[in-house]
C-alpha cells in the first residue's frame, strides 16, 4: 500500500518532534503492509515550509530509516493550504508535488464560499497543476454542499479521505459525508493523514475494512495511488462501492 497524506518528518510541523517518533511511525506502516509513502508536511500560514525545508528533512530520515533497516520507501510532497497555493512561485511549488508527479495535494479553507472555493482550486489548477483535495470529508463547505465537490470533480479534481474518517474519529458528520462519497464514486484515494505512532496513527486499511470497504482497499490505498506518482492508465474502481448496511455509523470509536 502507498500512504499520500502523513506527517512523517520530524521538527517541521505538527507531526513528530524526534527522529525516533518518525521512526516508531514508519514501523506502524511497514508492520500494516504500507512499503512507500509520502511524506506531506503543511505549508501553510502556521507552517510556512518550503522545499529546501523539506528536502533537508527528508534527507535525515532517510538516513535514519536505512541505518534502522526499516524497508519503507519516502518520497516528498506537502499539503499546501489552497490559499498559500494560489500565490506560490511555479520554481517553488513545482517542488512541493507529490513525488514526482504534478500532483499537489491541496488543503481547502474551513471557511470560504462555494464560488470563492471553486475559483481558487480552478485557479491552481488553470496554471497545470493536477490537484488531489485533502480530507474534504472533514470540511464545513463540502459537508453542507456536496454537489460543490462533485463540480471539482467533474473538473478533475480527485479527493483524497483520510481512513479514520469512516469509522468516526472526526465525528459523525465527517463519516457521514465519507460514506456518501463512497457510494456517489467521489473517493479516489484514501490515506492515513498520520501525525504520530499512536495519536492520529499510520491506519490505512484496518478503518476501510472496518467500516465495511476492505473490497476497495486495493483500488483506494494501492492502485490509485500509484497511478497518481507513476502514470499510466487510470485504475477502474470496483462496480461496488457502498458498504454494508448494518451498523456503519455505529461503530464509531470517538462521537463527535
Amino acid at each position: 500500500m502507498i500512504d499520500l497524506h502523513c506527517h512523517f518528518l520530524p521538527r517541521i510541523d505538527d507531526g513528530p518532534d524526534s527522529v525516533e517518533g518518525s521512526l516508531e511511525m514508519a514501523r506502524v506502516w511497514v508492520e500494516s503492509g504500507v512499503n512507500r509513502i509520502v511524506a506531506t508536511p503543511h505549508v501553510n500560514l502556521r507552517h510556512p515550509n518550503r522545499a529546501e525545508t523539506i528536502r533537508a528533512a527528508h534527507e535525515e530520515m532517510t538516513a535514519a530509516l536505512e541505518r534502522e533497516s526499516i524497508g519503507l520507501k519516502v518520497q516528498t510532497g506537502a499539503e499546501i493550504s489552497a490559499s498559500v497555493a494560489i500565490d506560490l512561485p511555479e520554481d517553488e511549488i513545482g517542488q512541493l508535488t507529490l513525488g514526482d508527479s504534478d500532483w499537489l495535494l491541496i488543503e481547502p479553507p474551513t471557511t470560504s464560499t462555494p464560488f470563492g472555493l471553486h475559483g481558487t482550486l480552478f485557479g491552481i489548477s488553470g496554471k497545470g497543476w493536477s490537484i488531489l483535495l485533502a480530507h474534504p470529508e472533514r470540511n464545513p463547505v463540502f459537508q453542507e454542499d456536496i454537489d460543490l465537490l462533485v463540480s471539482l470533480v467533474d473538473g478533475g479534481i480527485k479527493t483524497q479521505v483520510t481512513a479514520g474518517a469512516f469509522t468516526g474519529q472526526y465525528g459523525r458528520t465527517a463519516a457521514r459525508t465519507a460514506a456518501r462519497m463512497m457510494e456517489m464514486g467521489l473517493v479516489h484515494t484514501v490515506a492515513s493523514d498520520a501525525h504520530h505512532a499512536t495519536l492520529r496513527p499510520p491506519e490505512m486499511a484496518g478503518p476501510l475494512t472496518e467500516a465495511g470497504y476492505g473490497h476497495m482497499v486495493d483500488y483506494l490505498c494501492s492502485e490509485m495511488p500509484a497511478w497518481i506518482l507513476d502514470g499510466g492508465p487510470e485504475p477502474r474502481p470496483p462496480e461496488n462501492t457502498k458498504a454494508p448496511k448494518k451498523g456503519l455509523l455505529g461503530r464509531f470509536r470517538n462521537r463527535g
